[in-house]
Order: structure tokens, then C-alpha cells, then sequence
């Protein structure tokens, strides 16, 4: 049998600090937690999600049907009909997403993913305008506040090559995830 944890100790004091201590096989181990406003949040929403398949999409935004879940915390993620997060807790999020790009024939000039909040654009990751191959890989990172009732975010794709894109089939080249940072 493997160890078990004998006794939680939670100690407290009148400056508002706090003391976790779990006992150990060598001695103890102690979380210390100063004495600050605000909530620990446990179990706080984030997903990954990927697109199965290629999708093709012409000059413009298209949004990218990120159709598989690698998880989902909170279930906060539609995977099937809309392709985005809705979170349930009030906070700072971040949003991390990448595009695998595919040009074909064409000379790939202008790709880039844009995070939409509640139908809008509002960050562009960063892309390239200048490239001059068939393939490119773009993408980062953002935060974003979220409302934890009725703001959602999705992924839309932006090109503005001549004739039509495709994002990559290979499903580790497009993850799309999501991770609150800081709860208000």
C-alpha cells in the first residue's frame, strides 16, 4: 500500500493568514497562504479542443470548427454546433490558439486567427502578411475578460490571399484552448 495522508492541519490567525500543512513520510509540507482578498478557485474552467479535419475557407473570416475536445473542465465548450467557450466563472482567460495553413498552389500572402468575443473581433494573433510559401504555421496567445455568464469566445480564420486556404489536417498544429488565470 502506498502512503496516506494521515491528518489536513488548517491553521489561522487574526492577520488573516492562512497555514495548509499535510504530514510527510520526511517531515511535513506546508502551503503558506498570505493575508489577501479574493478566492482560491478550484476546479476553474479551461479546454483544449482541435479540428479533426481540413477545412477550406476563402478570402475573408471564416471560424474554424474546432471539433474535438482533448478536455473540458467545466463543460464550457461546445464542440459540435457552435465551436466555442462559454465559460461559467467571472475572470481573466487565456486564450491560445494556432492554424496550420495551407495555401495549395497559391502563394500564401495574408493568414491569421482572430479571437471573436460574443461575435466580434477582438484580437488578431499574430500572423504573417508577407509570406511567400504554400504552408505556414500562425498563432499565440491573449487575455481576455470574461463575464462566467453570457461572453463567449470562438476562433475565426483570416486570409486575404487570391483564391482559397485550408487549415491543416494534423490535429497538433490547431489546438485551440482556453484557462482562467484570475477569478473577480
Amino acid at each position: 500500500m502506498g502512503n496516506r495522508m494521515t491528518a489536513l492541519v488548517i491553521n489561522g490567525d487574526t492577520s488573516g493568514s492562512v497555514t495548509l500543512a499535510a504530514p510527510a513520510a520526511a517531515g511535513s509540507t506546508t502551503v503558506n497562504i498570505g493575508a489577501t482578498t479574493g478566492t482560491i478557485q478550484a476546479g476553474a474552467p479551461c479546454f483544449s479542443a482541435s479540428a479533426s479535419g481540413g477545412q477550406t475557407f476563402n478570402s475573408g473570416t471564416t471560424k474554424i470548427q474546432f471539433n474535438t475536445e482533448d478536455f473540458d473542465t467545466n463543460n464550457c465548450y461546445d464542440s459540435s454546433t457552435n465551436y466555442r467557450f462559454t465559460p461559467n466563472v467571472a475572470g481573466y482567460y487565456l486564450v491560445t490558439c494556432s492554424m496550420d495553413v495551407n495555401a495549395n498552389t497559391n502563394t500564401l500572402t495574408r493568414a491569421m486567427p482572430w479571437v471573436y468575443k460574443n461575435g466580434a473581433g477582438v484580437k488578431n494573433l499574430p500572423g504573417n502578411w508577407t509570406f511567400t510559401s504554400t504552408e505556414l504555421e500562425v498563432g499565440g496567445s491573449t487575455l481576455i475578460y470574461m463575464n462566467g455568464t453570457t461572453d463567449y469566445i470562438e476562433v475565426y480564420a483570416y486570409q486575404g490571399s487570391a483564391g482559397s486556404l485550408s487549415v491543416g489536417s494534423d490535429t497538433s498544429m490547431r489546438p485551440f484552448s482556453a484557462a482562467l488565470i484570475r477569478s473577480v
